[in-house]
């Protein structure tokens, strides 16, 4: 009965040493929802944490030679910087993610880098190579079955008829837009937000004054709902301009008015955008010192790791020892 019971306590004793053991281990799920909080962060301008969270996972990919998330992470690392401006550092980050997601096979994720690289073509306004990577994200999206992940470069390509003066097509893809699109995710609203005011403009070019007003409508509600500030603008400015033709002058004069309270508000958000900016361009200028410090973290968690299982270890056998001697 004494046996019995040492064993009991033991194989308990065994399973508390274990379970704290992996509580110091971090896992791959763990790293990727950090990825896609990341990029979450990036679109609302929090661009010093999103670096910060990118280097540690990054750390990690490198370190589990996990090319998938090593991929993912330099993806999100050219998202950051084409946010800020700095299309150098974007454009080599985006050819890393590229190497890296094909080493890995990960095909799904390519889809994010040909959308990525359509869309810093079209920063430089060069439409012809845009088009050509966003088709290669789309027709990739569409061969995986991939629905979530089409409507990036769907958008894209319609703002790009649509600037082009290309109506009859960007029509098409605003339409596929809304088709695609799913609230409450990481998809960004200002698409949506965008994809309504573009064919607001569509309709009232084709005479079509109601749809017009409600597809600005449409615009408006959910750009209120994000504090879309910088849309908001360009929506009250579109509608501003309809009611002028519609010969609606007080309609006009309200719309005007909106949007200069819109204009106040942004300029509130963007100052906080530059704040967050800068503080980046500090934390990167103390990059080396950071990723020295995420080594040096990592490698004390590895050796904490190793101290806890050299104590169970340690126990082990004193308990055992102390069996022997109760036995005997």
């Amino acid at each position: 009965m004494k046996r019995k019971n040492i064993v009991v306590v033991l194989i308990y004793f065994i399973g508390y040493i274990s379970s704290i053991a992996q509580s110091y281990e971090i896992n791959k799920d763990s790293i990727t929802n950090l990825v896609v909080d990341s990029f979450k962060i990036i679109s609302e301008g929090e661009y010093s944490k999103a670096h910060e969270q990118l280097s540690f996972a990054l750390e990690y990919g490198k370190r589990h030679q996990n090319d998938s998330i090593i991929g993912d992470v330099y993806n999100c690392l050219g998202s950051l910087f084409r946010r800020m401006g700095d299309l150098d550092n974007a454009s080599k980050y985006y050819e890393l993610s590229k190497k890296a997601l094909i080493k890995a096979n990960y095909k799904s994720y390519l889809i994010y880098h040909y959308n990525n690289v359509g869309n810093l073509y079209n920063d430089i306004k060069d439409y012809v190579n845009a088009e050509k990577n966003l088709k290669l994200a789309r027709n990739l999206a569409l061969e995986l079955n991939d629905s979530f992940k089409a409507i990036w470069p769907t958008s894209n390509i319609a703002e790009i008829k649509y600037n082009l003066g290309d109506y009859e097509n960007a029509y098409y893809y605003l339409l596929e837009t809304i088709k695609l699109y799913e609230p409450d995710t990481i998809q960004q609203p200002n698409m949506i937000i965008n994809t309504y005011r573009y064919l607001g403009n569509i309709y009232a070019k084709f005479g079509e004054p109601e749809k017009a007003i409600q597809n600005f409508t449409n615009a408006k509600e959910i750009a209120l709902a994000n504090d879309a500030y910088s849309e908001l603008i360009l929506i009250e400015k579109d509608k501003a301009i309809l009611f002028d033709e519609l010969d609606q002058p007080a309609k006009a004069k309200k719309a005007m008015i909106d949007q200069i309270t819109f204009l106040e508000k942004n300029f509130e958000n963007q100052q906080s955008l530059i704040k967050e900016q800068n503080q980046l361009e500090r934390d990167l200028f103390e990059k080396e010192s950071s990723l020295i410090l995420t080594r040096e973290l990592n490698k004390s968690q590895e050796e904490s790791l190793q101290k806890i299982k050299y104590f169970a270890l340690a126990l082990l056998v004193l308990f055992v020892v102390t069996i022997r001697v109760v036995v005997l």
